[in-house]
């Protein structure tokens, strides 16, 4: 079965058929039951049917837990995000093959015990492997917001060989891999970050270019959906645990 979360301005990505409330250890989540062709697909908006919590307070323990819960093997998830170099523009949509982690204060893990895992690939190379076909590869800067970066912050995390910034893809994508499913995320590049232009970030720009790429992205699950759910998980995800306990 198939997770779709869908992020700022992506709130309904696909229409559910059916309404649910998963009870999970961290809370109650509501999300969405559909199918493409036979397959179940879970729909979850990150932050609120109504965008109400902001990324420094997405559930983002209860979400993962409860897309797992429901015997979710597989996530694919988007995000809106400023880039970072002059040659990612407004409008593209890219997948992310790598992540730096830089918030704070967030619970990243459902583990209080010694469990150390490998983060080699951070993302499913199975379904990033179909990604690359058509889109390009970037690394993402998550930061804590829900405030935007200031230029000397973007400046810092281009040395530190970060390409587009954004606030939600940690601790989702650590999470994920705790539980063993595979998560894969293609990002909405809406604006330049701070100082690459010089013009003011406003949430306006944002919420104007997710909705052009709305239909875009709706077609590209549907697609990814329809050829992973015939493909054997011959990524490490399903492994992840293994030698990871002491």
């Amino acid at each position: 079965m198939f997770g779709v979360i869908g992020g700022t301005g992506i709130y309904r990505l696909m229409d559910p058929e059916e309404e649910l409330r998963v009870e999970t250890p961290y809370g109650t989540v509501e999300l969405g039951l559909t199918h493409i062709g036979k397959t179940k697909v879970y729909l979850l908006a990150r932050h609120g049917k109504k965008h109400e919590l902001p990324p420094h307070l997405v559930n983002y323990r209860a979400n993962i837990w409860a897309l797992h819960s429901l015997g979710v093997e597989r996530i694919l998830s988007t995000s809106a995000v400023g880039s970072m170099v002059p040659e990612i523009r407004p409008g593209e949509l890219v997948y992310v093959r790598d992540v730096i982690d830089l918030t704070s204060g967030r619970e990243r893990t459902f583990f209080d015990e010694p469990v150390h895992v490998d983060f080699t690939d951070p993302l499913c190379p199975q379904i990033n492997s179909l990604l690359e076909r058509e889109y390009r590869g970037v690394v993402y800067v998550c930061t804590n917001g829900p405030r935007f970066e200031t230029p000397a912050e973007i400046r810092a995390y281009t040395l530190l060989g970060g390409e587009v910034v954004g606030m939600t893809l940690a601790p989702e994508v650590f999470l994920a891999r705790e539980k063993a499913m595979c998560y894969s995320s293609v990002s909405i590049v809406t604006n330049y970050a701070a100082g690459i232009k010089g013009k003011k970030l406003t949430i306006d720009e944002v919420l104007e270019v997710t909705r052009e790429k709305e239909e875009e992205i709706r077609t590209l699950f549907s697609k990814l959906i329809s050829e992973l759910k015939g493909m054997k998980r011959t990524c490490p995800c399903p492994k992840a645990l293994d030698g990871a306990t002491l």
